[in-house]
């Protein structure tokens, strides 16, 4: 115990000689003595879901001894309640169907939706790593369904899916980290902020052990101060794989005040911890104020449906839009009305278009959230009823509807009808859903190089010994993200983090 206390004693003495400067990091005057941190590594990962393992596991694998702290009691992130849908180019699935892809193709159709906001470096990075991606979890024990999937935006068929989704991917992740013998995973741990050097090296972690989790609190991360401070020296590194910050109202409303309150299904745990600590490290932020909308089902399918205003029964919307415009036009209507949520409608013909059959089913079982079931019912008339909608306005409409999709051509908000696949709203029974977009995805994040490098606010150089990955790290996607794109960004990402900092001198 007298040890144990001599050696915090020296922790404290030496950092009271340490310089904050004014983008919060913490520069040392002298050069830090070995027996003033609690504990050693050679890498330290902050985050424990896709980006954070397989950062962890690569970093292992190269001989690194290798920590990952997770804040919240439980492993895995938003990736282990996620369904992990992953575009992979030049799977086993597409060699078997005979599907040619390139990395190219998949880099274009990331960028078709960035809206111009990225370099397209970032995506050619990430398609390029697909391949390599889908090896590292097989042989780490990632189990794939035998099912090739093609989502919408894709040029291609090329999404895979693992049994068991999140989970199937975050278990076998997580024990084969656990197997070598100098790595270590602790949960309950937050990282609070980043140390450096003199030199300007990031070279460990002020960190609260112990740490209780409160989603009570108004600001969880900046009011809780449960846990025990702890000082762990990282001898190559840092890698932030630590999400993004879906729950943060603070952040959000800050960025976007019009979102202030909506809702997300990201796990309870992003807070923005990591985003505040990498930004008080020093490194530059990009795309804050980008969210990416979402539904409970796959935005690609909504646009088989028609959506009315209950209030009125009329559409408000080009249904098959992009993702944000439909988002903003639902928020928009829903405070027109009364806070009433529109209804997004289906025929028995447009539901057997669905890209997404899973999602579909859960909706038709009652088992989605936010919004997701799905109900069906004999007649127009009978639905009317169920959502109080003017039952002669909305079969108006949908005679109208069925009009412009015979003649091709949408007079109300231009959808393209041709691509429609004939799903009209004509055909009972009908199937009716109140799907709110909710932000599950944040672009925002520190800037990093193709080498996950995090830059510099100061300098725009990359910052000696701090790396990031997932979406701890901004300015990968612009405008919006790719479906089946973010799962592949965190672990391309994630192996680009590892093998760069375990490279590092000690």
């Amino acid at each position: 115990m007298k040890a144990a206390s001599s050696r915090r004693h020296l922790l404290k003495a030496g950092l009271a000689t340490c310089t904050v400067l004014p983008f919060g990091g913490v520069l040392s005057q002298e050069k830090k003595e070995e027996h003033l941190w609690d504990k050693e590594f050679d890498v330290i990962v902050v985050g424990s879901g896709v980006a954070g393992l397989t950062a962890g596991i690569t970093a292992a694998e190269n001989g690194a001894a290798t920590l990952i702290v997770e804040k919240m009691g439980e492993i895995g992130g938003s990736s282990r309640i996620s369904q992990c849908d992953m575009a992979i180019v030049g799977s086993p699935l597409q060699k078997k169907l005979g599907i040619q892809d390139k990395p190219e193709w998949l880099a274009a159709d990331m960028q078709k939706v960035s809206g111009g906001l990225t370099d397209p470096e970032y995506a050619l990075t990430i398609a390029k790593g697909t391949s390599a991606l889908f090896n590292f979890m097989v042989e780490h024990g990632v189990i794939f369904n035998d099912t090739l999937m093609h989502f919408g935006g894709h040029s291609v068929k090329r999404t895979v899916y693992p049994v068991g989704g999140g989970k199937g991917i975050i278990r076998p992740l997580s024990n084969s980290f656990a197997s070598f013998k100098n790595s270590k995973l602790i949960t309950r741990c937050k990282a609070e902020s980043v140390i450096y050097d003199g030199d300007g090296r990031a070279i460990g972690l002020k960190v609260r052990t112990n740490y209780l989790f409160n989603p009570l609190l108004d600001s969880e991360d900046t009011e809780n101060k449960t846990g025990s401070v702890k000082y762990f020296k990282a001898r190559k590194g840092i890698v932030f794989a630590s999400g993004g910050y879906c729950r943060d109202n603070s952040i959000v409303s800050a960025e976007v005040p019009y979102l202030k309150g909506i809702s997300s299904n990201a796990q309870i745990g992003a807070t923005g911890s990591g985003l505040r600590a990498l930004l008080e490290a020093g490194a530059y932020p990009v795309h804050l104020s980008l969210f990416r909308f979402s539904f409970p089902i796959s935005y690609t399918d909504i646009c088989w449906g028609m959506y009315v205003d209950p209030s009125s029964g009329l559409r408000f919307v080009d249904e098959g839009g992009n993702r944000d415009k439909i988002s903003m036009a639902i928020l928009d209507q829903k405070k027109k009305n009364g806070n009433v949520t529109p209804v997004l409608i289906y025929d028995s013909a447009a539901i057997k278009n669905f890209h997404d059959q899973r999602r579909l089913k859960r909706g038709l079982a009652l088992k989605n959230t936010c919004g997701g079931n799905i109900y069906k019912f004999d007649s127009l008339e009978e639905l009317a009823k169920a959502y109080g909608i003017p039952v002669v306005a909305l079969k108006e409409q949908a005679q109208r509807y069925n009009k412009m999709l015979d003649e091709l051509k949408d007079t109300e908000f231009n959808k393209d009808m041709k691509a429609m696949k004939g799903a009209g709203v004509r055909k009972a029974p009908f199937y009716a859903m109140q799907a709110m977009p909710f932000i599950a995805y944040t672009a925002g994040g520190a800037k990093i190089t193709p080498q996950a490098q995090v830059i510099s606010a100061r300098t725009f150089k990359p910052i000696k010994g701090l790396y990031a990955a997932g979406e701890a790290a901004g300015g990968i996607h612009g405008a919006n993200r790719l479906t089946c794109c973010s799962v592949i960004d965190c672990g391309v990402f994630g192996m680009i983090a590892g093998t760069q900092v375990s490279k590092q001198e000690s």
